[in-house]
């Protein structure tokens, strides 16, 4: 809002428009987005491998297609670092395969640590990805833990952006999905 208009912003994300630089310096400020991480990651041609492979990853997993996650999944397993998309992937594996069961243990304990130790979780993306994607495999009380978490720390910071506020809005979808499948009812729900 009040830097370019969504119609616009929709055909630069799908490559078929280009900002100025000053309007991407305004878009940065206006998401707190730090410039110095923000242009160390444009420099970097692997990151852009692994947010094509997210993305097709994120498509295949909502079309089910178990096949193609596979596909996609050997490639982000070659990706230096990712550990996050890494992470992700074999949860939506497991997901699609009905075989949450299996995944081991220090697989588990790593997605749970990584979403404790992140200081700002409501505005870190990956970890809010992190942490929708894999709900299915934290038990009852470390998902009502981290959610109430999760909503202190959203009520203090309060979304600076519309994109911020779909992300937490996603999230939440995600928590009363599960809550629903697994019949919780907490005062928290």
């Amino acid at each position: 809002k009040g830097v370019v208009d969504r119609k616009f912003y929709g055909k630069v994300e799908e490559n078929n428009g280009v900002l100025s630089s000053e309007k991407l310096i305004q878009l940065l400020q206006k998401n707190n987005i730090d410039f110095a991480q923000f242009f160390e990651k444009v420099k970097s041609n692997e990151n852009l491998d692994a947010e094509k492979l997210d993305r097709a990853m994120r498509e295949a997993f909502e079309k089910r297609d178990i096949n193609e996650c596979k596909q996609v999944c050997q490639s982000i397993m070659k990706l230096k670092g990712e550990r996050i998309l890494k992470l992700r992937t074999i949860v939506a594996i497991a997901y699609l395969d009905k075989n949450l069961d299996a995944l081991e243990e220090n697989i588990r304990k790593e997605i749970v640590e990584e979403i404790y130790k992140s200081n700002n979780i409501t505005q870190n993306v990956s970890i809010i990805r992190l942490f929708a994607n894999t709900m299915p495999i934290l038990s009852n009380e470390q998902l009502n833990v981290l959610v109430s978490e999760f909503l202190r720390k959203a009520k203090k910071s309060k979304p600076k952006s519309e994109i911020e506020g779909r992300r937490i809005a996603v999230l939440l979808n995600n928590y009363l999905a599960a809550c629903w499948e697994r019949k919780i009812n907490s005062n928290l729900v």
